[in-house]
């Protein structure tokens, strides 16, 4: 595949994937979070040791916090350009995809740019990859780390070189997202025996695979040491064993049954999950003599069984898999008659008339309402009409390019749904610190609910946002910080007076207090006038807007 006409495939995605960022807020809590932490490193110039809401943070490696303040030092703190590395990184995935596509399959041209172009429109890659989160920078790791395998056990270039290129490979998905890059490289390794060409004997492949394991170890610790040495037993034990052992055995956030994935992989992979190419070529891999198949079938496979088998599932986690999904579709198209069309086509179709006949009822005031009200009738006939006319589309566009219209097409009118239903608005942090601003201007607290500092970046916060325990503590910090504006759910909120604003944020309706009215219904406690650090605290948020 020649460079130039890679390269405009690849440009185009990077602008779809950034108009998708443009046309949706800063999604909490991860992202929130993230940018969160990252805002905190750019204010203490501290790239060792990372803070969320100004407290230790060890649940992820640092790797995107310092390439979003290498494109601060650029730009300036800026939103937008910071959301832009995950869409940079799914690019060089598609690219990274290709890349390899070619070096598996040298004698089938059309496969790089199949490959490219169903990776890049399908459904989870395109939900996933405009993320500020880690996941693309991973694929992107592993892809690299199969590339060197690849040379290993194909291309018979299997000198410490290329193992060391591997373990350069590990360390970059180390950095990216820690140690789960070995978890997604597991069976290729396991099986490498079945998918190589090259008889590499258990002490070379020993040898070589410890000199990867090694220059891994030597580049984590460039991190590892300087962070570690000034933190506290407690935050060691939290970086080194809990976010890994915990993830596995379970006890975190995210634990989900085993047959979680089996349900979500369908939907990350549609429209594709619906055509014969991707389940022959995952039937045909089995049995094929053809190393590139054998090796895709080990990757998939091996990572979507690892991670059933954890106790911590995110649909996100298998982003890292969807190449793999791509590259089989796309063999497979190389050898046959491409189909017309393909079940995800008649899917769109049926979906689309009942979804337009319903609100077509409701329009008409002959039947009750039967779709939720998050949209009018008239919105929900837009949404049927337009994914009734993905179908025919589809198939008049040919197979790839159909089906790629399909997947762009739906992600389309799932944020035409969001954005005409004010979804979009509920999940929007420059709201809620909109309204924390009408207020009052003086610093902030939570209340009731467990804060992943959603509004760190958004208030540009330059200490942290205390969490309120009980009414004796929300009473204690309203007579000390008269200025001070209090946010939490409404509901099991331990105050007397009524809110002065509400609003849903995040699926929960919110209130916000100043600390004055809380201070005046509870007469027993002393009003104290505002303190030095609580007079900059709230002049500092005012000046940051």
């Amino acid at each position: 595949m020649s460079r130039l006409t890679l390269g405009p495939l690849l440009g185009l995605y990077f602008l779809l994937l950034a108009l998708l960022v443009w046309a949706r807020p800063l999604l909490p809590v991860d992202e929130t979070r993230y940018l969160a932490v990252a805002w905190e490193i750019h204010l203490s110039g501290d790239p060792f040791h990372l803070t969320r809401n100004f407290a230790p943070y060890a649940d992820k490696p640092p790797l995107l916090f310092w390439l979003i303040n290498l494109v601060w030092m650029v730009t300036g703190v800026n939103e937008f350009a910071a959301r832009l590395v995950g869409p940079a990184f799914a690019v060089a995935m598609i690219g990274a995809s290709a890349a390899l596509a070619a070096r598996l399959w040298r004698d089938q041209p059309s496969v790089p740019r199949d490959n490219a172009i169903i990776l890049g429109n399908t459904l989870g890659f395109l939900l996933f990859g405009g993320a500020t989160m880690f996941d693309t920078m991973l694929g992107l790791a592993v892809l690299l780390s199969l590339r060197q395998l690849w040379r290993i056990g194909i291309e018979g270039q299997g000198g410490w070189r290329s193992w060391a290129g591997l373990g350069l490979a590990f360390t970059f998905g180390f950095y990216a997202k820690g140690p789960v890059i070995l978890l997604h490289l597991a069976a290729p390794l396991l099986f490498f025996r079945w998918w190589a060409v090259e008889r590499i004997g258990a002490r070379r492949f020993g040898l070589g695979l410890g000199l990867a394991f090694l220059v891994l170890a030597l580049g984590a610790l460039l991190w590892l040491v300087p962070a570690l040495l000034t933190a506290t037993p407690d935050f060691r034990h939290e970086l080194l064993w809990r976010q890994s052992a915990g993830r596995l055995g379970g006890g975190l956030a995210h634990d989900r049954p085993f047959w979680f994935f089996l349900v979500v992989l369908p939907v990350l992979l549609f429209p594709w999950s619906l055509s014969r190419p991707f389940w022959k070529g995952l039937a045909d891999a089995a049995g094929s003599g053809d190393p590139g198949l054998r090796l895709c079938l080990t990757w998939f496979a091996g990572a979507f069984v690892l991670f059933s088998l954890t106790a911590s599932k995110q649909a996100h986690y298998l982003v890292p898999e969807l190449p793999a999904a791509a590259l089989l579709t796309a063999r497979m198209l190389a050898d046959g008659r491409r189909p017309v069309a393909s079940a995800a086509s008649w899917l769109c179709l049926i979906a689309g008339l009942a979804i337009l006949s319903l609100a077509l009822l409701d329009l008409g005031g002959l039947t009750a309402r039967f779709l939720p009200d998050l949209l009018s009738a008239g919105q929900w006939a837009l949404v049927g009409l337009l994914i009734l006319l993905l179908g025919p589309l589809s198939a008049r566009l040919g197979f790839v390019a159909g089906q790629a219209s399909l997947g762009f097409g739906l992600v389309a009118v799932l944020y035409l749904v969001a954005a005409s239903g004010g979804m979009f608005r509920e999940y929007d942090s420059e709201v809620l610190r909109q309204a924390l601003v009408q207020s009052g201007n003086g610093p902030w607290a939570v209340t009731g609910a467990k804060y992943e500092a959603q509004l760190n970046f958004a208030g540009r916060a330059i200490r942290a946002i205390p969490t309120l325990s009980d009414r004796v503590a929300i009473e204690h910090w309203a007579a000390a910080t008269p200025a001070g504006v209090l946010f939490g759910p409404v509901e099991g909120v331990a105050v007397e007076v009524a809110p002065e604003r509400s609003l849903r944020y995040d699926g929960v309706e919110l209130g916000i207090w100043s600390a004055r009215a809380i201070a005046a219904s509870a007469p027993h406690i002393k009003v104290s006038p505002p303190s030095g650090s609580a007079a900059l605290a709230g002049a500092a948020v005012l000046l940051s807007r």
